[in-house]
């Protein structure tokens, strides 16, 4: 009965003006422990003023931290910052020193949910990358330092709201940009999260072009996203092109080109062919010479060698027209089926689908070096 006559009479004279004062003095523990003192203090004071004392634990946990800079509650859920808070303070109470991007890293680790703290957070740390060295990252001896392995994470795990923030508040070069595609890929990981890189990647970086010094970071981009078959991250990049790319510029297509037909792809290669079409349209309309794509003898050699004429028919189709017939091309189609011929291959018949691309004269000479009647001439 004393126990109640006491919790009754606390309850009334610790008024909610006292308890503001007191908590002046109090740390984050002290706190809670003169809550746990009694029900009626939890009830009469901290229930009923919730919102109002989580403010304030807001602040105090943030300056625990040395988080000197005002986060902005306005039009926020103050419970759930607190609750993200308290739960990061429990976490890091003993290691008050650690970098600001450990916390950000924690609610993504944790999947704790709260735009506000994690763009406060974001808005703390500074991404510092050396222009000099690929890839580098320079450490700092700062708690606000973020490494390119941090960076890579959060690409990585973060939802879509919490991408969008590092991406707000981030300037990320390209070449780390070319880094992060490439091991995203690797883990097969749901496009949206590369859609949003490549939209930044375009408004932050390409003022009608990009950099010269980049376009080999472009190229592995767009042959990363066709290795992998991300077609319609590859759609985004050149609708994106189609947008901010001005004047002359334009990607390197006799790169692109060969580098794709390096692994036999037909859907892409004629996505990157159609692109080259409404590139020397717009350069025709504006004065501009058109671009052209050179094919190596090289490939063509290769090609009949391994006996892909389906693939030689698609190029001659798309790409060489009666080039095909030039005579440097006659001679190494006639070097890669006479290496077929050599390993026993009965395959260099197949070079006949190439018969409406080829004129009576290049058929002639296929026929004389290989002193065969491969087609029939007139």
């Amino acid at each position: 009965m004393k126990n109640v006559i006491n919790n009754k009479l606390l309850s009334n004279i610790f008024c909610f003006d006292v308890f503001l004062e007191i908590t002046k003095y109090l740390d984050i523990c002290d706190i809670y422990k003169l809550f746990i003192v009694t029900k009626g203090v939890y009830k009469t004071l901290y229930l009923q003023n919730k919102e109002y004392i989580n403010k304030i634990l807001i602040r105090k946990i943030l300056s625990y931290f040395n988080l000197q800079r005002p986060l902005n509650l306005e039009n926020s859920d103050i419970n759930n910052v607190y609750n993200v808070l308290i739960k990061t303070y429990n976490h890091f109470k003993y290691h008050r020193s650690s970098y600001i991007i450990d916390f950000l890293l924690y609610m993504l680790e944790n999947k704790l949910d709260c735009d506000i703290l994690f763009e406060y957070y974001a808005n703390l740390c500074e991404y510092k990358y050396d222009y000099k060295y690929e890839y580098k990252y320079i450490p700092t001896i700062d708690l606000y330092s973020v490494s390119l392995s941090d960076i890579i994470y959060i690409f990585k795990h973060s939802n879509n709201n919490q991408l969008n923030i590092i991406l707000r508040n981030f300037t990320i070069p390209i070449t780390v940009l070319d880094f992060v595609i490439d091991d995203m890929l690797l883990d097969n990981l749901q496009n949206w999260r590369f859609m949003l890189i490549i939209d930044y990647m375009f408004y932050k970086h390409c003022f009608g072009s990009f950099d010269q010094k980049y376009k080999g970071n472009i190229h592995n981009i767009i042959i990363n996203l066709i290795l992998n078959k991300r077609t319609k991250l590859l759609k985004q990049f050149l609708k994106n092109k189609k947008r901010y790319f001005k004047g002359t510029t334009t990607l390197d297509y006799q790169i692109l080109v060969h580098k794709i037909i390096h692994v036999r792809d037909k859907k892409h290669l004629q996505l990157i062919l159609d692109e080259l079409k409404y590139d020397n349209i717009n350069f025709t309309n504006n004065g501009y010479h058109d671009n052209f794509v050179i094919i190596r003898c090289s490939v063509i050699k290769k090609l009949c060698e391994e006996s892909d004429f389906r693939y030689l028919k698609y190029l001659a189709d798309e790409i060489l027209g009666d080039f095909i017939n030039y005579n440097i091309y006659i001679h190494n189609i006639c070097e890669g089926l006479k290496n077929l011929l050599n390993r026993g291959l009965e395959t260099y018949k197949n070079i006949v689908c190439l018969s409406s691309v080829l004129n009576d004269k290049s058929k002639c000479i296929i026929n004389s070096s290989l002193k065969k009647n491969i087609f029939i001439t007139f």
